[in-house]
């Protein structure tokens, strides 16, 4: 009997014990997740690597290991790894759906309109956030409404539909302008800038971007206000103001956090400066990234920075350049493919780990990585190559049939010139020395001399446009002696034309051909029917008259 007993009081206290140690690992447990998701908006790294250190996810229970889960998607995205291979979200959403828990329910689901997101699957991520928002509006979770509402916008923008995004980027601003989340409501606005961006209303965006402006820095948050100055002179560069467009580059980079976002913003300025052809200084800041790039840690910064060096070199005609530094992007380029495969095989072997991956199953797939990676890289550097040379094959087959038009223009012209005639025409030809001009070139051409594309081309502006100028003066006197005062009478009644538009009027009025025209003045054809066109509308000439009848009748 006091066997019996004593076993049954040892049993009891092992019970006891027991039922303690869960205690204690549930209230353990618990204190982690309070901690991480007290981390969660101000530094999602850190509640990452407590949640990665501190808790082994095949012991957990069914509510907790949802919870953690959840919880360690949250983490991930707000620190922006790749959450493309935790499908496992979908399920956590399934389990608050059947618990009719609608808070997280809520959470969850935005968090597969995330995951879809990222996966470039726009349909599902916009069912998903449509299904998050409805959930959160019955719990009147504002923030989390502000920060869904602003997902739709972006997918919103993705789909090309500026003004639905805007709707909705508006009702996340009042939202986040509502919690009190100043920094969210200054990106819905920067958001809310760049659609009138894209759909060419500058004054608009002009007055959202001043908006964030105003938000950033009354709140002095540091980041937004690199960026939101940094768009700011992207805008004025479009609208020309060059001044105030240097003005907020430079702010911008007084303002940026790190050098990565330094890089950025050089890359701006240089963009800036290459669009007003600025030599001196599109030289100083391509001199002064080159330095930099070296130092550079983030290497998706540094990938982009070669990308914009090798289109900085092609826009300037810098072709090995241009190549050089596209053969280090493609370098970096399969450093990025590497890292990122390397993540997500680590997910996979800490998501999995009570299945035990294989070692040799591992290095089968890295061998695979690999292999596939460097044909990727191969395929692409081949692709490059081929556009790049046929790119160039084009533009000289395009040169050459220009110069051949050229030629057949100016034997044209030659054929109209008659020195007996007393024509503008005639005039004008033997002034431009035309017979003479089509003659050295059938001497050069008759030489059989090199074919290369330069030569030619070298020898057709030599020929045609290397020597004296034609006299303008001298021309428009004898219009007027031939016409009745028509040069000095056109230039009184439209003083505000420029002396190219008067030009082209006189060529005009005399018969020459579009064509012909380009030739005489060494412009291109559309080049000379933008002009002719602008020169329509500036003296409302109606579409169908005929220029020379319209002239006749305002000046002779």
């Amino acid at each position: 009997m006091d066997n019996i007993g004593t076993k049954i009081c040892v049993l009891s206290i092992l019970f006891i014990q027991i039922l303690l140690c869960i205690s204690c690992a549930n209230g353990r447990n618990e204190m982690i997740f309070s901690e991480s998701e007290s981390l969660l908006n101000t530094d999602p790294d850190s509640a990452l690597l407590v949640l990665n250190s501190n808790v082994c996810p095949e012991k957990l229970s069914e509510k907790e290991y949802n919870r953690y889960i959840l919880l360690k998607i949250q983490a991930e995205y707000k620190s922006y790894q790749d959450i493309t291979s935790d499908s496992v979200i979908l399920s956590v959403r399934d389990y608050y759906l059947e618990k009719k828990d609608n808070p997280n329910l809520a959470l969850a689901s935005y968090y597969c309109g995330c995951y879809y997101k990222e996966c470039d699957d726009g349909e599902n991520a916009m069912r998903y956030f449509l299904e998050a928002d409805k959930y959160a509006g019955k719990g009147d979770d504002n923030n989390l409404r502000g920060l869904i509402l602003s997902a739709i916008g972006v997918i919103l923008l993705d789909q090309f539909d500026s003004e639905g995004a805007i709707r909705y980027f508006r009702e996340s601003a009042a939202l986040d302008r509502l919690t009190g989340n100043l920094n969210n409501a200054a990106v819905s606005y920067m958001q809310i800038g760049d659609c009138f961006q894209y759909l060419e209303q500058s004054d608009s965006a002009l007055h959202y971007y001043m908006k964030c402006l105003h938000l950033v820095d009354e709140g002095n948050l540091c980041h937004e206000q690199s960026n939101i100055r940094q768009n700011l002179g992207i805008l004025y560069a479009r609208k020309g103001d060059l001044a105030k467009a240097n003005q907020f580059l430079r702010e911008a980079l007084e303002h940026a956090p790190n050098q990565d976002d330094q890089i950025k913003i050089y890359l701006s300025l240089l963009d800036l400066y290459v669009e007003n052809h600025q030599i001196d200084s599109v030289n100083f800041y391509m001199n002064h990234l080159l330095q930099k790039k070296d130092s550079i840690k983030d290497i998706y910064v540094k990938a982009n920075l070669f990308q914009a060096l090798s289109e900085r070199e092609e826009m300037l005609g810098n072709y090995p350049e241009a190549l050089e530094y596209n053969e280090m992007y493609a370098e970096n380029l399969l450093q990025i493919i590497t890292i990122n495969s390397d993540k997500r095989l680590l997910e996979l072997q800490k998501k999995y780990d009570y299945e035990k991956i294989h070692l040799h199953n591992t290095r089968l797939r890295l061998e695979r990585s690999y292999t596939f990676i460097g044909l990727l890289v191969l395929v692409f550097c081949v692709v490059i190559s081929v556009i790049f040379l046929s790119r160039e094959y084009r533009r000289r087959e395009n040169m050459m049939l220009e110069l051949e038009d050229k030629v057949s223009k100016l034997n044209s012209l030659a054929k109209k010139y008659d020195e007996k005639e007393k024509t503008f025409v005639s005039y004008l030809l033997k002034h431009f020395k035309v017979l003479k001009k089509v003659s050295s070139l059938e001497i050069y051409i008759n030489k059989k001399q090199s074919h290369k594309d330069e030569f030619w081309i070298k020898k057709f502006n030599d020929i045609v446009y290397g020597q004296d100028t034609l006299n303008w003066d001298i021309l428009y006197d004898v219009m007027n002696e031939l016409h009745n005062g028509f040069f000095i009478k056109l230039k009184a009644l439209y003083p505000q034309l420029k002396e190219v538009d008067f030009r082209i009027l006189c060529l005009t009025y005399s018969g020459f051909s579009t064509e012909e025209i380009a030739i005489v003045l060494n412009l291109s054809i559309n080049t000379i029917n933008t002009k002719r066109s602008a020169i329509r509308k500036g003296l409302a000439i109606p579409s169908f008259a005929n220029l020379r009848d319209f002239l006749d009748d305002k000046l002779l």
